[in-house]
């Protein structure tokens, strides 16, 4: 067993200005110029404020369901030529999507979000918040079945198969297994995913998120698998899970039997959860499950943020995504680790995550595609500008990159993630990953 050891980481007269009456009726003009060019600003802030917040489901999901009957009609020949590259890619296969999100406010699914996500008393939460539900359900007022249809009608109406795993969230849990409300973030119920898979079940599978610590985990792995799960999420930051902990080896062992993926996010994590634990999400904290026999998907292949490596003496701090490629060396032999690529061609995350990557042909049949949905519909974090400018992607594919993202925010997160390219030897993901060799394999 691999032992672990990671340290947290105006006008003037005599050199005096003019005051009261004098200074005004001497410098009238000027005075009020001034105070309207300020009052101006103001309320042009105000308003410009105003209009974001009301139309913020417009903005942050920008790409409507309203045309995804014609989907394809109308599409310029640049467009569907990256679809057509994106379908020989595949080669029959259906796009496997290991990582796609459901919430929800709770009537009648079981939902919940944590109070201070919707306290204006607490602005950074609350825009947080909303962001994430403005991606997945548009309409703010929608019952939290129109998540599910969303992305089920989305994924209907790509021009290939697809199957992607909707993923529930478990509660935070404490040492002694109580629920800690205060400190989660939001909760999907197991049953929630289960429901989403049955509603669409030619595109949609149920994945799950079990905490170790939950009373009866163990059990309820046993009975996920039963009904077919195959996908185990935790995001170890927000859920105070330390993935390195032996004290999870029972549970460990159990994913080992019954065949279950535990997906674990890796990296940066600032959207959810408490980063004075960020380092939780260290890579390299998952030796210790794949030593005991699990299988492991590397949760955005470790695509952002640098971690103390416990590998030197010195303990320097190393990008994540060169510690994930340690991991995946040391145990792609056991057909048991694979990375999932969602999110490395965000804004935050390309400049650090991409060239590693793309540089690598020889893992990426360990690779697998994962969209963390909605995110593919947040237009601030799939800029193709910098990825153009930094020679990740053909200028002249751009236009065509955008006109798919208007079309459904799907089809553009599989096509740009074909289209990426290294910017030095023009190395792209290989076909392994789109036909999805890790997963057949396991």
């Amino acid at each position: 067993m691999v032992s672990w050891r990671c340290p947290q980481r105006g006008a003037s007269r005599g050199g005096r200005p003019a005051r009261g009456l004098r200074a005004s009726l001497a410098y009238p003009e000027a005075v009020i110029g001034r105070r309207r060019l300020l009052q101006g600003t103001a309320l042009l802030g105000a308003g410009a404020g105003l209009y974001a917040w009301l139309r913020f489901e417009r903005l942050m999901a920008p790409s409507a369901l309203g045309a995804l009957g014609e989907s394809g009609a109308g599409r310029s020949a640049g467009a569907q030529a990256l679809v057509e590259e994106l379908m020989a890619s595949l080669d029959g296969a259906p796009l496997l999507d290991v990582h796609a999100h459901l919430a929800g406010r709770g009537a009648g699914s079981g939902c919940w979000t944590n109070p201070r996500l919707d306290d204006p008393s607490s602005p950074v939460d609350m825009v947080r918040g909303r962001a994430f539900r403005a991606a997945g359900m548009p309409d703010p007022d929608a019952p939290d079945e129109a998540w599910i249809d969303h992305l089920g009608a989305l994924a209907a109406a790509l021009p290939f198969p697809s199957r992607h795993h909707v993923l529930a969230f478990d509660y935070r849990h404490t040492p002694d297994g109580q629920r800690d409300l205060e400190r989660s973030e939001f909760h999907v119920p197991d049953a929630w995913a289960q429901e989403a898979a049955a509603r669409w079940p030619s595109r949609l599978a149920a994945g799950a998120s079990v905490h170790p610590q939950r009373p009866g985990a163990l059990e309820a792995l046993d009975a996920l698998a039963a009904k077919g799960v195959r996908v185990v999420k935790w995001l170890p930051s927000a859920m105070g899970i330390d993935p390195a902990s032996e004290a999870y080896l029972p549970f460990y062992e159990r994913l080992a039997e019954l065949g279950l993926w535990l997906l674990v996010h890796t990296g940066e994590e600032r959207a959810v959860g408490d980063a004075s634990e960020a380092d939780w999400n260290h890579p390299l904290r998952l030796r210790v499950p794949l030593e005991a026999g699990a299988r492991v998907l590397v949760g955005h292949c470790a695509a952002g943020g640098a971690y103390p490596d416990p590998d030197r003496a010195d303990r320097r701090r190393t990008p994540a995504v060169e510690l994930f490629l340690r991991l995946l060396e040391e145990f792609a032999g056991s057909g048991r680790v694979a990375g999932e690529i969602s999110t490395v061609c965000n804004i935050n995350h390309f400049g650090q995550a991409l060239e590693p990557l793309l540089d690598r042909p020889d893992l990426h049949r360990h690779l697998l595609n994962g969209s963390d949905w909605p995110l593919p519909a947040v237009g601030p974090l799939v800029l193709l500008g910098p990825l153009a400018r930094s020679g990740f992607l053909d200028e002249e594919r751009v236009p065509a990159l955008r006109e798919l993202f208007d079309e459904s925010p799907l089809l553009f997160d599989a096509a740009l993630k074909r289209q990426v390219r290294h910017p030095r030897s023009g190395a792209r993901f290989t076909d392994d990953l789109w036909q999805s060799v890790a997963w057949q394999g396991a």
